[in-house]
């Protein structure tokens, strides 16, 4: 075997010195823990989303509404100034986009005089996206200030 020495125009990693490459090595260590930690958390997200939408329950808007501290009447306003649904008679109708989604299941009420709207785990999931992109988190994912007591 001959040890020739490679031109540096055709091959720069030849030029890598040692404590340059070093340097290098830290820092791929380093993108490589950040991405772990990234990919757990991801994955965390993930098991719960696939624990949610394989759960058959549906829920209120009044449900969904306490997970953010607000009122259904809030959450039904915020869904309507946002395009995503309208009121015919006294039931709210998800707009034409998300009508066939799956994101909701109507249901007779207590005195079968009219109709309330159930959302699906899967619109659950849609809201809490929805939501989140406005940068609005959910009571239990907001930061929480233990010397007031106050959430953030």
């Amino acid at each position: 075997m001959h040890s020739e020495k490679l031109p540096n125009s055709q091959y720069p990693f030849a030029q890598n010195i040692p404590g340059e490459r070093d340097w290098q090595i830290q820092d791929l260590r380093i993108q490589n823990r950040a991405q772990a930690m990234l990919l757990r958390d991801l994955e965390r997200k993930a098991r719960f989303y696939d624990a949610i939408l394989q759960t058959p329950k549906l829920l209120t808007t009044t449900a969904i509404a306490t997970e953010y501290g607000w009122s259904p009447q809030r959450l039904n306003s915020y869904l309507q100034e946002n395009g995503i649904q309208y009121k015919r008679d006294d039931t709210w109708v998800l707009c034409k986009p998300y009508a066939d989604k799956g994101y909701t299941y109507p249901q007779t009420g207590p005195c079968d005089c009219n109709r309330c709207t159930r959302w699906t785990q899967k619109g659950r999931a849609f809201l809490h996206d929805l939501l989140r992109n406005d940068g609005i988190l959910p009571l239990y994912e907001q930061a929480y200030d233990p010397v007031d007591g106050s959430l953030r």
